[in-house]
């Protein structure tokens, strides 16, 4: 697989995402767009597709900002937050590691739903 190569404003745009978060100035991904180089018009229309690219997700990770990162705040957090923090950071593990138990549902089969039909239109 080639090595992806970011091109300078998507290494700009990852310095101004990490920097953002840490100094907790919470700037919309547009006004981060527009200050990474990328023209209004761009950062308007394609904010969420422009992150996504494996350029920007691949500054990211230099970053360090990357799943084995964020891995390791929720197991701090886990063991060392207080109670709210600890649930949330359960829960997340929960998520992506798929052991919540399943959603139950029904199947209704063709027989029941014309069933159903029927009754409801009896009904009305």
């Amino acid at each position: 697989m080639a090595k992806i190569t970011p091109t300078i404003r998507q290494e700009k745009l990852a310095r101004n995402l990490v920097t953002n978060l840490k100094e907790r100035r919470w700037d919309t991904l547009k006004d981060l767009l527009i200050d990474s180089g990328y023209s209004k018009l761009v950062a308007s229309q394609s904010a969420k597709t422009i992150i996504q690219n494996k350029g920007v997700q691949e500054s990211l990770a230099k970053l360090g900002f990357n799943g084995t990162a964020a891995k390791a705040v929720v197991s701090e957090i886990l063991l060392t937050g207080d109670e709210g923090n600890r649930l949330k950071a359960a829960d997340m593990i929960f998520k992506v590691q798929g052991t919540y138990a399943p959603d139950k549902s029904v199947v209704l089969h063709g027989d029941i739903v014309k069933l159903i039909e029927k009754l409801e239109q009896e009904n009305e």
